[in-house]
């Protein structure tokens, strides 16, 4: 990888694995909406690449910088309460997506595709069960990724991610609400009987930039692959650790 381009780099995924590539000495381009604030330490200016107009915007960013690799991580998974929220959901999940993909192919050298996929697309026996609109429209995205796969060769890849936590993860998750509290604070929690899949952040890393080098290398692998723990583990167990 020399050249790349991160959609929702601006994301707590998305500047990790930033940081990652270009520690190994890749240009990094970000495709982000309003929200950057995280990219403005990390990026020069000019690297980073705002959606003016819409998503549409987006196939003019990929032709202008001519990336090797592409990795979609940009997702909208508030669940919407409106038509105008599932509007946003369409278009951040499946339209933007359906341009960079597109765009892949209007390139003179195409990009290798890294996908993001979630595990809220399964249930416990990895069928298809989504359990929000977001998991639907996440495989909806999948769908597409597939015609152009077969349709234009694109050489892509989705990786399936469970829970990840790290350093400077400051998403409203339980694990910065526990690294947050004040001292002597109590928390109302549950029996902590739910089984989860906890990945850290490095390693969640390392599986983009791995998918992303075997792409590059023409491997035989398959369209999916899931990012997770070698075994669940009950949320209490993890929490008394």
């Amino acid at each position: 990888m020399r050249k790349v381009i991160v959609s929702g780099g601006n994301g707590f995924i998305g500047s990790s694995l930033i940081r990652c590539l270009l520690a190994k000495g890749v240009e990094v381009h970000a495709i982000v909406n309003e929200n950057h604030q995280r990219l403005d330490t990390i990026l020069p200016e000019e690297c980073i690449h705002l959606l003016r107009g819409g998503a549409g915007s987006a196939v003019e960013i990929v032709a202008r910088v001519e990336p090797d690799t592409i990795f979609h991580l940009a997702a909208v998974y508030a669940e919407p309460v409106s038509a105008h929220d599932v509007l946003s959901m369409i278009d951040g999940n499946l339209t933007l997506g359906a341009c960079l993909l597109f765009a892949a192919t209007q390139c003179s050298q195409q990009p290798v595709f890294v996908n993001t996929g979630t595990y809220w697309q399964f249930d416990s026996n990895s069928a298809y069960t989504p359990n929000t609109l977001y998991a639907a429209t996440k495989q909806a995205f999948q769908d597409i990724l597939h015609f152009y796969r077969e349709r234009f060769g694109v050489r892509s890849v989705t990786l399936v991610l469970y829970d990840t936590f790290g350093e400077n993860d400051t998403r409203p998750k339980l694990w910065h609400r526990i690294t947050t509290a004040l001292p002597g604070e109590s928390l109302r929690l549950s029996p902590g009987d739910q089984t989860i899949h906890l990945i850290h952040i490095d390693d969640t890393v390392s599986a983009f930039t791995r998918a992303a080098e075997l792409l590059h290398d023409h491997a035989a692998i398959g369209p999916c692959y899931s990012v997770s723990s070698p075994k669940p583990v009950k949320l209490r167990t993890c929490l008394r650790s």
